[in-house]
């Protein structure tokens, strides 16, 4: 299923995006209050500690404090990826370099939808003419949509293909969110779709929903053009 009939206007493109970025966002939410949590609590135990000279103990509250701090750093970084967008536009990058501060976010979806994720790196030195935000976007928005909304034992699967002229990634969906049917017409939500081929076409990349066939199972494709030799990592 492509979306070639589907030319989304700058302003539908913006509001795709403020969506994505508001669903994240929350889901960020929930998570930086658990690591928020424990340094409070850390953080009273330190001072106790202190107060009462043991400072090898205090040390040791000093380390979870500061783990619970890179944790919540981590989290907003993944947002800020989105929220700020790339100054220089258009840039060759590196995609197994792009996909490791990607990846994270896209964990984080999987972790809370409670399904497993598994990720195959490109294994390549592979530049691409891309946004790093805008992958990020449609990354993150196809992934919403493949994962569904009830947990599952089948994980999202997230991985690259590299052929002669172009890169490809594939999103599988977790099992809970995949059709009834093998018909590209029948997958329920193809607003994420049309938002993340909306942006790629914009850099010269491209978004689809594969049907399954005797060789693949239904998926998600993004495929970007090459720019320059790859070689293996």
């Amino acid at each position: 299923m492509t979306v070639d009939g589907a030319n989304p206007t700058s302003r539908e493109l913006q509001a795709g995006r403020f969506e994505l970025l508001s669903r994240l966002a929350d889901d960020l939410a929930h998570e930086i209050k658990n690591p928020l949590h424990a340094m409070v609590i850390n953080l009273e135990v330190l001072k106790r500690r202190l107060a009462a000279g043991h400072a090898e103990s205090a040390l040791e509250r000093a380390a979870v404090l500061e783990q619970e701090l890179r944790r919540v750093n981590d989290l907003i970084h993944r947002l800020l990826l989105l929220i700020r967008p790339a100054r220089d536009g258009v840039q060759l990058l590196d995609v197994d370099e792009v996909l490791g501060d990607i990846v994270p976010l896209l964990e984080l979806q999987a972790r809370l939808a409670r399904v497993p994720f598994e990720y195959t790196p490109v294994g390549a030195t592979v530049r691409v003419p891309i946004q790093r935000d805008v992958l990020a976007y449609a990354l993150a928005g196809l992934a919403r949509d493949a994962l569904g909304s009830a947990g599952s034992d089948e994980p999202l699967v997230l991985a690259g293909a590299l052929d002669d002229d172009a890169l490809r990634l594939t999103i599988t969906p977790a099992a809970c969110a995949r059709p009834d049917v093998d018909d590209p017409d029948g997958w329920p939500q193809d607003a994420a779709l049309v938002i993340a081929d909306g942006l790629l076409r914009e850099t010269g990349a491209r978004a689809e929903w594969l049907a399954a066939d005797a060789t693949r199972a239904a998926a998600y494709r993004i495929t970007l053009p090459l720019s320059g030799a790859a070689s293996p990592s």
